[in-house]
């Protein structure tokens, strides 16, 4: 029995420690010096990071967990989310998230682009749509 205890402890450790190797043939590329900003996008993104109907509720926005001010991050062991829902990790930083090579604490956002949907549609973060963002917001606005 201990045998068999043994055995599916060092399977799992097996696959913690090789669950990214996928990412190990990736090049790591070096930082830009500079890094072109769009001012016209980077409005719009700061808008959008503290608009609160991107949530199922109106109640959060990105910047309900991601608090400039505490390092894009914020000092809860787990992150809450639509109606104080507990989520299941930390809230990552946002700061200079562009420049990290994946997104999330898996890994498994490639991009930004890749990682702008998941709050948005995941049950106890934002919980909605794209579709029912825009639907909403145009019935405020009328």
């Amino acid at each position: 029995m201990a045998n068999n205890e043994t055995n599916k402890a060092v399977y799992r450790i097996f696959l913690v420690l090789t669950h990214h190797v996928s990412f190990a043939n990736e090049a790591i590329l070096p930082i830009l010096q500079t890094h072109d900003i769009d001012l016209e996008k980077s409005a719009l993104g700061r808008q959008l990071f503290f608009d609160k109907r991107l949530s199922k509720n109106n109640e959060i926005s990105c910047a309900s967990c991601h608090h400039l001010q505490l390092n894009g991050a914020d000092k809860l062991a787990l992150s809450k989310g639509v109606a104080g829902q507990q989520a299941t990790l930390k809230t990552p930083t946002v700061y200079n998230a562009v420049f990290n090579i994946r997104q999330t604490w898996s890994g498994a956002r490639k991009d930004l682009y890749d990682q702008v949907d998941a709050p948005i549609n995941h049950p106890k973060e934002h919980a909605t749509s794209w579709p029912e963002v825009i639907s909403s917001s145009i019935k405020m606005q009328h």
